[in-house]
């Protein structure tokens, strides 16, 4: 643990959020896995050696039922290349933040949305498949994925705030992250949630 508040303290915490608060980033309506659907791209374009980009959480907060769901689900990947290719809402490197003493140069491709996703490489590593929610999402429901990053959070579930423990990973340069998301059974309206994502950036040296 104060290893990792070592390195967060020489290199800072990023994180992205929605721009407007209580306003939704609406999905794509997906019913079922796609490898080309994604609500939320991260591209590491560091160079080959430089830094990789460690995973501290992703939220979601239900601002629009989808409708009709009866369930939510998730698969983390990580693959070779940029598989960011269009689609959802571009997070520049002006609204990634610095949490720690001293901003970090940093270079990121990053979308949340209904992003379309390159085609899966022969590389692709399907890290972790999640059930956020095994029944209806509800308004204003918070989910938050935990890749153990400060520890391990216990695994909860109610009507307004859901943990779902994910493994850690690692994007290392030149690698794509993909949170792929379902809810199966949507029709007609797509859900909308705010969405937040914290990552550390830390040099390969460090790892």
């Amino acid at each position: 643990m104060l290893d990792v508040l070592e390195k967060l303290f020489r290199n800072g915490m990023y994180g992205m959020m929605n721009a407007v608060p209580g306003t939704g980033i609406t999905a794509a309506i997906t019913t079922a896995f796609s490898a080309t659907a994604a609500y939320y791209a991260l591209f590491n374009s560091a160079l080959s050696g430089e830094y990789a980009l460690i995973p501290s959480f992703i939220k979601l907060d239900v601002a629009t039922v989808p409708a009709s769901a009866t369930s939510m689900e998730a698969i983390i990947a990580i693959d070779v290349g940029n598989r960011v290719a269009s689609g959802g809402t571009a997070f520049s490197l002006l609204t990634a933040r610095s949490i720690g003493p001293i901003a970090q140069t940093m270079t990121v491709d990053a979308r949340v949305g209904a992003v379309v996703a390159g085609a899966e490489t022969a590389s692709v590593v399907r890290c972790e498949q999640l059930v956020i929610k095994p029944s209806v999402p509800v308004i204003r429901d918070q989910y938050l994925i935990d890749f153990g990053l400060f520890g391990r959070l216990a695994h909860t579930v109610g009507t307004s705030r859901i943990v779902v423990p994910a493994e850690p990973v690692i994007v290392l340069p030149q690698q794509s992250f993909l949170f792929h998301l379902w809810v199966p059974g949507n029709t007609v309206t797509a859900g909308a949630y705010e969405f937040q994502a914290h990552f550390m950036r830390v040099p390969l040296a460090e790892i």
